[in-house]
């Protein structure tokens, strides 16, 4: 299951994600700022690698499929596992930065008698 989650490039299902929430593959060419074909291509290329259908589109309209609901319920799900990801690595960066770190001291020979 890792090695298909790992072939199934993450472009590709932010791809689709914006075409269920933009309600199409047009709609989704703003926000993604990439052409309709290149659209079509991740979204093909999704479909052929789940071996699902997970929309209708065409002349009439956009409908997501049961199996296209489903996966798009899967990448809400992975997208918040990857910001908690990366909100532990940075509370890790910063613990890390605490923990390690340079001190510097400065020493003196002879301290002047007025601080005596």
């Amino acid at each position: 299951m890792l090695d298909e989650l790992i072939k199934i490039d993450i472009k590709t299902l932010r791809s689709f994600m914006a075409i269920v929430e933009c309600q199409g593959v047009t709609a989704a060419q703003s926000r993604l700022n990439v052409t309709t074909s290149v659209i079509s291509g991740h979204l093909t290329h999704l479909e052929d690698r789940l071996g699902m259908t997970l929309c209708h589109r065409g002349r009439a309209g956009f409908k997501l499929t049961e199996d296209g609901a489903a996966v798009y319920e899967a990448c809400l799900s992975f997208t918040e596992a990857v910001a908690s990801f990366q909100h532990q690595l940075h509370y890790i960066r910063q613990l890390d930065s605490v923990r390690g770190g340079h001190i510097r001291l400065c020493l003196i020979d002879q301290m002047p008698t007025l601080f005596l």
